[in-house]
């Protein structure tokens, strides 16, 4: 699934309402380059009154209903749309992070649509699931510590400057063959007038 057409409808109508909400979870992990997947977006919000009216508002807004999950009750709702499985979490609190607030602080802004969303790092997203415990948590631990800090190759030899600008120019070299004759000639030719050149 391509998750950018819903994050551009939902942070569109995000900023039209004002809701703070912060992506969390599996789906703010994978846009650091965690190698996860989900079937849904999870975010956190924060408790108050105006942020109930506004979840309402957004579920109207993009036809969802709105449920309470059995399993976290009181904490979460969530939103469900049918005709696509559109499903979308708000949690009112996250095992391991103090409030909206702090996990606010060390967010990052990701534009989609033209829009900022806010999007836990990944270090609050592995201390979110590894305090939570669940076994789905706990199994993905090692993929998402090493998304956080990517082994080390000291085997690996890195470039210097310079062979790095011949590699560079090789691939120019290489893709100006690749055109065909006409096109290969546009670097010996002169203007002549407005529309015009010659060789």
């Amino acid at each position: 699934m391509d998750a950018r057409p819903y994050l551009e409808e939902i942070t569109g109508q995000f900023a039209l309402i004002g809701l703070k909400a912060i992506l969390v979870g599996n789906s703010a992990a994978a846009l650091q380059g965690a190698p996860v997947t989900t079937l849904d977006f999870d975010f956190l919000i924060p408790r108050s009154l105006t942020t109930f009216t506004k979840l309402k508002q957004f579920a109207k807004a993009k036809n969802l209903v709105v449920y309470r999950p059995m399993t976290r009750a009181p904490q979460s709702f969530r939103l469900l749309r049918d005709r696509d499985q559109f499903q979308l979490d708000f949690h009112l609190h996250l095992d391991g992070i103090a409030s909206h607030r702090t996990l606010a602080t060390r967010a990052s802004s990701i534009t989609f649509g033209g829009r900022p969303l806010l999007v836990s790092n990944l270090a609050d997203v592995i201390i979110s699931k590894r305090a939570a415990g669940r076994p789905q948590d706990l199994a993905i631990m090692p993929t998402l510590e090493d998304a956080l800090t990517p082994p080390s190759r000291p085997h690996a030899k890195r470039p210097n400057l310079k062979e790095q600008f011949e590699i560079i120019r090789i691939a120019m070299f290489d893709s100006w063959l690749a055109l065909p004759p006409e096109r290969r000639t546009n670097f010996l030719r002169k203007r002549i007038g407005i529309c015009s050149s010659a060789l």
